[in-house]
């Protein structure tokens, strides 16, 4: 997959590389139930508790269930000692990488695991009109 990326002699962060070029999402598989989640930080902390990243509505979900990393190459979920576990395709485990269209379970709560590459940004011409002075020069917001 991907490569750790170098900002000078430093590694960048890990989650600039997942971050940066895929939008991760937990799509909910049963109707009615929790919102999409954005996978949009290094460490994303899921429970009921609502001081978690994620909260989710359900007494079968502990206080904080557990904790997904966006790492350089991977996803990984790690269970925090729950009560109900975590189950990646249907097999109860306490860590595990997850993959593109992998199912998860929290407490009998569904998600399935979308990566899909970022949009690039449209370009507009009439946004450049808009930003040009009335000598037809561009505003300069650089001071």
């Amino acid at each position: 997959m991907g490569r750790l990326q170098k900002c000078g002699k430093k590694a960048c962060p890990a989650f600039a590389w997942f971050g940066e070029t895929l939008q991760l999402r937990l799509i909910p598989l049963d109707p009615g139930q929790n919102a999409e989640i954005a996978l949009d930080r290094p460490i994303i902390l899921i429970g009921r508790n609502e001081e978690c990243d994620v909260a989710l509505e359900s007494r079968k979900i502990s206080r904080k269930h557990c904790i997904i990393a966006v790492l350089p190459d991977q996803l990984i979920i790690r269970d925090l000692g729950s009560t109900n576990g975590i189950l990646v395709n249907g097999k109860k485990l306490t860590e595990a990488r997850l993959l593109q269209g992998d199912e998860l379970e929290l407490g009998g709560v569904r998600f399935r695991l979308i990566q899909e590459p970022k949009t690039p940004p449209i370009h507009n011409p009439a946004m450049h009109e808009n930003l040009k002075n009335n000598n037809g020069t561009l505003h300069s917001f650089v001071t």
